[in-house]
């Protein structure tokens, strides 16, 4: 298998809901991905969410992605988003599907379950 990179977004679109938005790649069975995390809260979250590894599956048009986040800075730590799992069907160039992720914000840790995922494959292995 080759790599294939998907551009996704995972969001359940109600008003100051978090969004992860971001380029996932799947080569062989090892997975990364670089996104943003956002939310429309006080104070607003805009920050960038780093996946360097993780594991992932392709096997008949169903994408399987797990994933660790790390943190971008000694000063902090904590990972904005700590654990990302996709699961998503592949139809064309369309992917969709259902995401879990535990992103930490305003001093605490949040787990979202059955969060819509949305996407394109960029290039598909």
């Amino acid at each position: 298998m080759t790599k294939s990179v998907y551009d996704l977004t995972i969001t359940t679109g109600f008003d100051g809901a978090p969004t992860i938005r971001g380029t996932f790649t799947l080569d062989g069975n090892s997975a990364s991905g670089i996104a943003r995390l956002t939310q429309a809260v006080n104070p607003p979250i805009n920050t960038p969410a780093m996946f360097p590894e993780g594991h992932g599956v392709l096997v008949a048009n169903t994408l399987t992605l797990f994933l660790s986040g790390v943190s971008l800075s000694a000063s902090f730590p904590i990972p904005f988003v700590s654990a990302l799992g996709i699961l998503a069907t592949i139809d064309g160039t369309a992917v969709s599907g259902k995401a879990s992720f535990t992103y930490y914000a305003n001093g605490a840790s949040h787990r979202l379950t059955d969060v819509p995922v949305t996407g394109n494959v960029l290039t598909l292995g």
